[in-house]
C-alpha cells in the first residue's frame, strides 16, 4: 500500500524510555501554539509564495510574566549544540536567547545551562526560557540515509506524553476552484452545478487545541494530523484515498496548501502582548495535490467527503455535493 504523504517510512528509535514535556510540570500536558506546518511568512500575511518556509516544529507556551523558567531535556544524551546569542523577538525586543540540541530534539528561545559535550539525562534541566518569546520552540529530528529530517513532535507515539486535547478538529468550508486560479490572491470558486476541467477542491480544516497554559493564555487552532477523502457518484465509490498523515512535512508543502487562502497564525508574542482581534491562521488543504482532471470521470452528480483526525483520534467530516459538466 502506498504511504500517505507525511507518513513515516522508518521507525524513530529513542535513546531512553522517558516521556514528558520540556516545561514544568513535566508529567502533564502543556499549551501548544505554532502548529507544525504553520506558514512562516510575515504577519498579517498575504498569500504565501511557492517557496515560503513552514514551521517544522511546535511552540510550547510559556508565561513570561513569571520570569525565566527551567527547560528540561525530554531525551538524554550528549549535548551536540549549545549556542548563546542575542535575538530580536517579534515585538522588536533584544533578549538573551539560544539553542540546545540533545538526542533527537532541539530547543530554541532558551538560555543554555549546558555546554557541548555534556552528558544530559532525560528530565534534566538544560536551560531557562527567554522572556520576550513566550514559548519554547521544540524540534524533533531524525537522520535518514545521512540526511536530517524534521518530525512532528505531537504525533502519536512520540515523547510528548500526555497530550491533553479537549478540542475537536473542524472542517468548516469546502470549495472547488479552477486550477488556473491557484495563484490568484482573490480566487473565485466554481459554481457547484457545473464543475469542469482541471480543478482544485479545497477545505478549511483545523484542529482546536484549547488547553490554557495560564488563565489568559492565547489559543489558536493547529493543523489537522490526518485526512482522507471519499468520492462517490450516487451510491458508487469512485475513489477512496488517504491524503496525508503529518508525522513529517508532506513535501512539497505548497502542493499541500491552497496558497491564496492559507494564512499563518500570529507570532506568540504578538498574540499575547498586542492582543489582535484574531491570532488564528487559516489552513486550507488541497484535496488533490496537483489538481483533479474531471474529464476522467463521467458527467453527473458527485459527493466528496473529507474526514480529518487529530493526534488523539478525534474526527470530523464534511461532504461537498456538486455536478461535473464537461
Amino acid at each position: 500500500m502506498t504511504r500517505a504523504r507525511g507518513e513515516l517510512d522508518f521507525t524513530q528509535v529513542y535513546d531512553d524510555d522517558f516521556v514528558g514535556w520540556p516545561l514544568a510540570p513535566q508529567d502533564r500536558g502543556h499549551g501548544v501554539y505554532g502548529t507544525f506546518l504553520n506558514p512562516t511568512t510575515g504577519w498579517p500575511s498575504g498569500m504565501p509564495p511557492v517557496r515560503t518556509s513552514y514551521h517544522l516544529a511546535i511552540d510550547v507556551l510559556v508565561n513570561d510574566a513569571k520570569g525565566a523558567q527551567p527547560v528540561f531535556a525530554i531525551e538524554g544524551g550528549r549535548v551536540r549544540e549549545a549556542k548563546h546569542s542575542w535575538q530580536t523577538t517579534p515585538l522588536e525586543e533584544r533578549v538573551r536567547a539560544g539553542v540546545v540540541g540533545v538526542g533527537h530534539f532541539r530547543y530554541a528561545h532558551l538560555v543554555p545551562s549546558v555546554a557541548v559535550g555534556d552528558a544530559v539525562a532525560a528530565g534534566q534541566e538544560i536551560g531557562r526560557t527567554s522572556p520576550g518569546w513566550w514559548h519554547v520552540h521544540l524540534e524533533e529530528l531524525a537522520w535518514v540515509a545521512g540526511k536530517r529530517v524534521l518530525l512532528n513532535p505531537l504525533r502519536p507515539g512520540g515523547k510528548l506524553v500526555p497530550v491533553v486535547d479537549g478540542g475537536r478538529p473542524v472542517v468548516s468550508v469546502m470549495r472547488i476552484y479552477p486550477k488556473a486560479a491557484e495563484n490568484d490572491p482573490s480566487p473565485t470558486a466554481l459554481p457547484l452545478d457545473r464543475v469542469r476541467g482541471t480543478v482544485v477542491p479545497v477545505a478549511l480544516a483545523m484542529d482546536a487545541f484549547p488547553l490554557k497554559e495560564w488563565p489568559k493564555a492565547p489559543v489558536v487552532p493547529l493543523h489537522v494530523y490526518k485526512a482522507w477523502i471519499e468520492l462517490k457518484r450516487g451510491e458508487t465509490v469512485v475513489l477512496e484515498r488517504k491524503l496525508f498523515q503529518i508525522d513529517r512535512a508532506p513535501g512539497p508543502t505548497w502542493q499541500h496548501y491552497f496558497r491564496p487562502l492559507t494564512r499563518r497564525s500570529a507570532p506568540v508574542a504578538v498574540c499575547v502582548v498586542q492582543k489582535p482581534a484574531s491570532c488564528a491562521g487559516q489552513f486550507w488543504l488541497r484535496l488533490w495535490e496537483k489538481g483533479w482532471d474531471t474529464t476522467r470521470v463521467p458527467n453527473g452528480r458527485y459527493a466528496l467527503t473529507l474526514t480529518v483526525e487529530d493526534t488523539v483520534g478525534q474526527r470530523a467530516s464534511r461532504t461537498l455535493r456538486f455536478r461535473v459538466a464537461n
